[in-house]
C-alpha cells in the first residue's frame, strides 16, 4: 500500500469539517450578539400583525376620516402631545398612550400614558434625547387616533 497517497486521504474531509464549524461558529456568535443587543429588534406580534392587515387599514382609515392631527414634542423631560379636531378645536378628555421607542434601540419599547395637562396638551415624562419613534393612540368615546411620528429630543 501507498503510505505517501493514504496520508492525504484526510486532507479533504479535514478542511470541509473547518470550514463547517467556522460557519456554525460564525453564525452562532451572530444570534448570540443579535438577540442581546437591544439595537437590534424586530417588529413584535409582526405575524398577527401580517395576518390582520386588512382589519388594521380599516382602523387606519376611520382615524384618517376623524382629521384630527397631532403635534409631538419634548418638553422639559416628557413627551407632549397636542391633539386637535379637524376644525382646529383642542381635543379634550381623550385616553391617550405612546409606544415610543429610540432609533438605535428599538428593542426597547416604553408604553406611556399620557395625561391631559391642558385642553388638548398631553404629557407624558420620557427623557427624549436622541430620535425616537413615537406610535399614537387617542381614544375618546367611539373616535380612534392612531398616529406615527419620529421625535428628535435636545440633548440635556
Amino acid at each position: 500500500m501507498n503510505t505517501e497517497r493514504t496520508k492525504g486521504v484526510w486532507r479533504v474531509p479535514a478542511v470541509l469539517a473547518f470550514i463547517f464549524l467556522s460557519c456554525f461558529a460564525s453564525v452562532g456568535a451572530l444570534i448570540a450578539k443579535s438577540s442581546g443587543d437591544p439595537s437590534f429588534g424586530i417588529e413584535p406580534d409582526y405575524y398577527a400583525k401580517a395576518l390582520s392587515w386588512d382589519r388594521s387599514r380599516a382602523v387606519l382609515a376611520a382615524s384618517d376620516a376623524l382629521g384630527w392631527s397631532s403635534e409631538v414634542g419634548a418638553a422639559e423631560g416628557n413627551l407632549r402631545v397636542t391633539l386637535r379636531d379637524r376644525a382646529g378645536v383642542p381635543v379634550v378628555g381623550a385616553s391617550v398612550e405612546a409606544e415610543v421607542f429610540a432609533w438605535n434601540r428599538s428593542a426597547d419599547r416604553r408604553r406611556l400614558t399620557l395625561d391631559e395637562v391642558s385642553p388638548g396638551v398631553y404629557e407624558a415624562a420620557l427623557d427624549a434625547a436622541g430620535r425616537w419613534a413615537v406610535r399614537l393612540r387617542g381614544e375618546r368615546e367611539a373616535d380612534v387616533y392612531l398616529h406615527e411620528a419620529t421625535l428628535i429630543g435636545r440633548s440635556p
